[in-house]
């Protein structure tokens, strides 16, 4: 099989051959263009054996098409041997899965039910008044899949064997020119505070960004406020899990903080006049920003990455993808702790697949409460360790007023950088505004209101 073409594998009810048919004339185009090879079980030839036969093409296929029908879900073969199968490779990252619903059915309690369906909105192939615009539809979602596996596929390729320098200086000049043009002081993201992206030059493509600390020390209003930097002042789209709060009690936080009004007098709707120029302004900058939030009470990591390449889909770039928190995730995917290093590892390869930095929010171990100097170190991510070799950037949030509550340092949290892909480590000093929920930089006029 040429190994410069996606390949697809179909599984389907054999009373669905003639829809199968439809749909193999559809994707004639991108065959002639070399594009893909497709597998069936009509593809087997006399004298080799079915089940392995099977077996070998699914191991072997990029992207399962399953042609989702009442026979489909009827069939055992196809339910319990081809889907099983086929998902197990997904969950080990060797290819995905692709519904396309060719008849009317019920198929929210199955276990592909998670995965993003064709045609739009999973509306059935049959069920369209006009079938080959249904299956137009499939064939331009099936495309943008295959040039998303495409690009990682035949990437490594690509960059394979030795090269002289010279031939990579044009990627590089090109980043240079475009850092001189957009007259920025980062070569990544900003986060918002200047000092935190001195040392850490902003976030870059790809990267696993770790923050983490004790309950109370405002990790997930540290992860909103760079939520509002990206989406509202940079115009970046900005993907943000809930994990923690609904999104009614997330949007309060946003609109408190964006606005400067006090949290307390905000939910009193005790605002005088200045809080509602604020409000106003923080609704109307909310509602102009790209920022899309999921507060799911389930959801699986394949959930989760779907909605993710759905979204990025629909926009040019995605800016940031922010998860808070890694433990409620793990929570929600039933992860064993022995599995802990599944979920890193498999965030960190979705930032390098996706091209976009991921930032997660992280509880550190409680027995941090022992010992006199209670600031983090890298052994408090306790069942969480493996993120030390994953993440390319790990930040400890420490405030010494949540254990001292007349701390002269009242106000003031500290940014404790502990690993640094992209530079040097260190602690740096913000301004805290705990009635607004608000991160500021130092020397920023903080507490004028």
């Amino acid at each position: 099989m040429d190994t410069e073409k996606i390949k697809l594998f179909y599984s389907y009810s054999h009373k669905d051959e003639e829809l199968r048919d439809q749909l193999e004339t559809q994707l004639s185009i991108l065959r002639r263009n070399g594009l893909i090879e497709e597998w069936h079980d009509r593809k087997i030839t006399s004298g080799k054996n079915l089940h392995s036969a099977i077996d070998s093409a699914l191991e072997e296929a990029d992207i399962v098409l399953l042609l989702v029908s009442p026979d489909f879900i009827a069939s055992d073969y196809c339910y319990e041997t081809e889907l099983k199968k086929a998902i197990e490779l997904h969950e080990a990252n060797q290819l995905i899965i692709i519904p396309v619903i060719i008849r009317p059915v019920d198929w929210s309690e199955t276990p592909f039910h998670q995965f993003l369906a064709v045609p739009k909105d999973g509306l059935a192939v049959t069920s369209w008044s006009n079938v080959d615009e249904a299956w137009v539809d499939v064939t331009s979602r099936l495309k943008e899949s295959i040039k998303e596996i495409s690009k990682i596929k035949f990437r490594s390729n690509d960059d394979a064997g030795l090269k002289r320098v010279a031939s990579l200086l044009g990627s590089e000049v090109e980043r240079l020119d475009k850092f001189s043009i957009e007259d920025t002081m980062y070569s990544g993201l900003s986060s918002g505070l200047h000092d935190f992206d001195s040392i850490t030059d902003g976030f870059h493509p790809s990267d696993l960004i770790v923050l983490a600390s004790r309950p109370e020390m405002g990790a997930g209003e540290l992860a909103h406020n760079i939520a509002i930097h990206v989406s509202v002042n940079l115009k970046k789209p900005v993907a943000y899990f809930s994990f923690q709060l609904p999104s009614s009690r997330l949007l309060q936080k946003l609109l408190s903080s964006l606005g400067r009004i006090e949290h307390h007098e905000y939910m009193r709707c005790a605002l005088n006049d200045e809080d509602w120029e604020r409000l106003v302004y923080a609704l109307a900058s909310l509602n102009d920003a790209p920022l899309f939030v999921d507060d799911s009470n389930t959801l699986s990591f394949s959930e989760l990455s779907n909605r993710i390449k759905d979204l990025k889909s629909k926009n040019d770039h995605l800016g940031l993808i922010i998860i808070d928190s890694i433990q409620n995730l793990a929570f929600q995917c039933n992860l064993a702790t022995s599995e802990f290093a599944n979920i890193s590892k498999s965030l960190k390869q979705l930032a390098k697949e996706l091209q976009t930095p991921i930032l997660i929010t992280s509880n550190v171990s409680s027995q941090i409460e022992q010992r006199v100097n209670k600031r983090p170190l890298m052994k408090d991510l306790d069942e969480w360790r493996e993120l030390e070799y994953d993440a390319d950037l790990i930040t400890f949030l420490y405030r010494s007023e949540v254990y001292d509550y007349d701390s002269p340092e009242r106000g003031v949290a500290e940014l404790i950088v502990a690993k640094n892909s992209y530079g040097g480590k260190g602690s740096i000093r913000t301004i805290y505004l705990k009635e607004f929920f608000k991160f500021e930089n130092f020397a920023t006029e903080a507490h004028e209101k």
